[in-house]
């Protein structure tokens, strides 16, 4: 199985209000989403946080990463990551982990689709019968904890 193509798709989405944080007020939320096809018909999907701007992902992916990808086996994902984070000459972090994290993303849905397997086991398999939540980024404000789960169940 060979990669044929990555294209990466910026979204920006407004909020309501601003969503203040300890860091700053954010008016949008943008993300780049990540589609890698290969030569079998498998695609996968990704998606990277873009905190500087979706376009500049969107241009970081396509334009300097994805010519490292484009003919390679989608399956050799730790392969993928060291070059993709060798692109910039040691110069790697911020950024360019964030562009990273959307074809890896997209990779590893590759893989769960070609061995028909899920993620989790892919990385492993079981190792505990629950998973603490975290929830980070919270739309809406925190308000009463019992609120805010009814809120976010609903938009579910």
């Amino acid at each position: 199985m060979k990669i044929t193509g990555i294209q990466a798709y910026p979204l920006s989405v407004q909020f309501q209000r601003p969503q203040v944080t300890s860091q700053s007020a954010y008016r949008k939320v943008s993300i780049c989403l990540v589609r890698i096809d290969t030569d079998e018909g498998i695609y996968g999907v990704g998606e990277s946080l873009a905190r500087f701007g979706a376009q500049a992902y969107a241009a970081l992916i396509e334009g300097l990463l994805a010519p490292t990808l484009i003919g390679q086996d989608p399956l050799s994902v730790t392969k993928h990551w060291d070059t993709m984070r060798n692109t910039l000459n040691g110069r790697s972090g911020g950024i360019l982990f964030e562009a990273i994290a959307g074809i890896d993303i997209a990779l590893w849905d590759i893989r769960g689709k070609a061995l028909n397997a899920p993620i989790w086991m892919l990385l492993g398999g079981k190792v505990r019968d629950r998973v603490p939540v975290y929830a980070s980024s919270i739309y809406g404000g925190l308000g009463h904890p019992c609120r805010g789960r009814q809120n976010h169940r609903r938009r579910l």
